[in-house]
């Protein structure tokens, strides 16, 4: 569930992605590519990111589903935004980044030369460094060095 920047309730489920306000109720399903939803993510431009268990990855903006992601792309677990406004897609096949100005999503190369597996989590630090959480454990990485 997310409660995003105008108060409103998204319910991701196994039927779809719900959407909750004060005025109306709007259902997004299996017609408009949306099953099983989790994780959610409300990015800064106020785009509703939604991933299914079916790897299919989408926004919602301005009532238009985008699909983000490609046949390529592994089931996501979690979403990270960064400063350039890109999005980090933590995966069961590592980490996909969805560049906003080419409108295009490619896989990182493995800075740990180790497969890194089952992203959870990607968080940020106050020094620019990203934190990326794997069932493997805890792994720093530097977007300025790529290393």
């Amino acid at each position: 569930m997310l409660v995003d920047e105008h108060g409103q309730a998204w319910v991701g489920s196994s039927e779809g992605l719900f959407l909750f306000s004060k005025s109306f109720f709007t259902s997004y399903d299996r017609n408009d590519g949306l099953v099983n939803v989790y994780p959610l993510h409300e990015d800064s431009e106020g785009a509703i990111w939604a991933a299914s268990i079916e790897r299919d990855v989408s926004f919602i903006l301005d009532e238009n589903i985008i699909k983000v992601n490609d046949e390529s792309t592994a089931r996501v677990f979690s979403f990270y935004e960064d400063t350039e406004q890109n999005m980090w897609l933590g995966s069961s096949k590592g980490i996909f980044i969805w560049n906003r100005r080419s409108q295009n999503i490619a896989q990182l190369d493995d800075p740990y030369e180790e497969n890194v597996p089952q992203v959870k989590v990607i968080q940020e630090s106050d020094d620019s460094k990203l934190w990326i959480g794997s069932i493997e454990g805890l792994h720093e990485y530097s977007i300025e060095t790529r290393e």
